[in-house]
C-alpha cells in the first residue's frame, strides 16, 4: 500500500515546528533571600502573537519576581521583555518544592504552549551537604570490614593459657629463696627513706595543669571558607533582627562549624539568660547548658570573651 504525503499535511507540520515554545532546566534551584535569575527563553519570536505574557502558576506565595505582577496568589504575569533579566526572591520560610507550571498566553487568554519545571528553595549550604552524605554511605560501608581484623585480640588471648603453666613451675624455687632473703635484715636501713622530703617537687610540676586551662588555638580559616562563614554570620544577625530565632540560629551554627569563633559565641548567647535581654529578639528561649557547650566552642575557637561568660553561667 503507497503512503502519499500532501503538501497541505508538509505545511502544517512546518507549522508546528514554527509555534513558540517556552523553554526552562527541569529544575530551577533558588537559595531562600538571594535574587536568582529563572533562565526562562520563549521562542521563536517572530511568531508570537503581540502583547502575549507569560503566566506563571504554583510559586510560594511569598516569593516575589523582579518584574510582573501578581494576578491570583501563587500565578505571576510576566512580560516577554522582561525574562531574559527576570530573578526570583524567596523567604526562607517558604524553603521546600514546589511544582510550576509556565504558559504563553495571548492577550485574550489563550494558551500558546505550555511546560512544567520544579522549583527548589533551599540553602546552597544544605545542597553541598546532602550531596556530600550522599557520597559517605559506601565509604561508610566499607569502614566495617577495616574494623574485621579483630582476629588479633584472639590470637592475644591464646598465649596467656600457655604461660600460666610455666609460671606454675616456678613457684618452689621463689619460695626456697625468700627465706635466704629473710637472713639479711642487717641491712634493713630505713634512713635512706628520710629523703623522701624531696617529693614535695613535685608541687612545682603542677604549671602544667595551667597550660592545659589555655584555649587552643583557634584553627585558621582560608579566603574562601571565612568569606562564606561570615555571610553565614550576617544573614544569621538579620534573622536574628527579624526574630526569626530558629533561622538566625540555624546560619549561627553553620558558621560555628566552619570555625568562626564569632559566629560561636553569637550562638551561646541567643541561649544565656543574662544575654537574651541584650539581643532584643523575641521567641529566645534560654537553656544555660545549650549555651555553656557554645561557650566552650567559641573559647576553643579563640574567643576571648567566651572565658568571662561561661564563669558567669558557672556562678550566676
Amino acid at each position: 500500500m503507497a503512503l502519499s504525503i500532501s503538501p497541505a499535511g508538509i505545511a502544517v507540520r512546518a507549522q508546528d515546528a514554527a509555534k513558540p515554545a517556552v523553554r526552562v532546566a527541569a529544575v530551577l534551584v533558588v537559595e531562600p533571600e538571594v535574587d536568582t535569575a529563572l533562565g526562562i527563553e520563549v521562542s521563536p519570536g517572530e511568531q508570537i502573537p503581540p502583547r502575549s505574557f507569560l503566566r506563571i502558576r504554583g510559586l510560594p506565595q511569598a516569593a516575589k519576581l523582579s518584574d510582573g505582577h501578581v494576578i491570583s496568589p501563587g500565578v505571576w504575569a510576566v512580560p516577554l521583555t522582561a525574562l531574559g533579566t527576570l530573578r526570583m526572591r524567596a523567604p526562607l520560610a517558604s524553603s521546600g518544592r514546589a511544582e510550576l507550571s509556565l504558559a504563553l498566553v495571548t492577550v485574550d487568554g489563550g494558551v500558546i504552549s505550555e511546560t512544567r519545571t520544579s522549583l527548589v528553595v533551599a540553602p546552597a549550604w544544605l545542597l553541598a551537604t546532602q550531596n556530600q552524605q550522599g557520597a559517605l554511605p559506601p565509604q561508610a560501608a566499607v569502614a566495617p570490614p577495616a574494623a574485621a581484623p579483630s582476629p588479633p585480640p584472639a590470637q592475644a588471648t591464646a598465649p596467656p593459657p600457655a604461660a600460666p603453666p610455666s609460671f606454675a613451675a616456678l613457684p618452689p624455687p621463689a619460695v626456697k629463696a625468700a627465706p635466704k632473703v629473710e637472713r639479711a635484715p642487717p641491712p634493713p636501713t630505713p634512713p635512706p627513706a628520710v629523703k623522701a622530703p624531696p617529693a614535695p617537687a613535685p608541687p612545682a610540676a603542677s604549671p602544667a595543669p595551667a597550660a592545659a586551662t589555655e584555649p587552643p588555638s583557634p584553627r585558621a580559616l582560608s579566603g574562601a571558607d571565612l568569606a562564606r562563614a561570615e555571610d553565614m554570620f550576617r544573614r544569621g544577625e538579620t534573622f536574628l533582627a527579624q526574630s526569626n530565632v530558629a533561622a538566625a540560629r540555624q546560619f549561627y551554627r553553620r558558621a560555628a562549624d566552619m570555625g568562626l569563633a564569632q559566629a560561636a559565641l553569637r550562638l551561646g548567647a541567643t541561649f544565656d539568660p543574662a544575654e537574651i535581654p541584650l539581643l532584643r529578639a523575641t521567641g529566645l528561649a534560654a537553656d544555660p547548658n545549650e549555651a555553656r557547650s557554645w561557650y566552650e566552642r567559641a573559647r576553643q575557637l579563640g574567643a576571648p570573651e567566651a572565658t568571662s561568660r561561661l564563669s558567669r553561667l558557672a556562678n550566676p
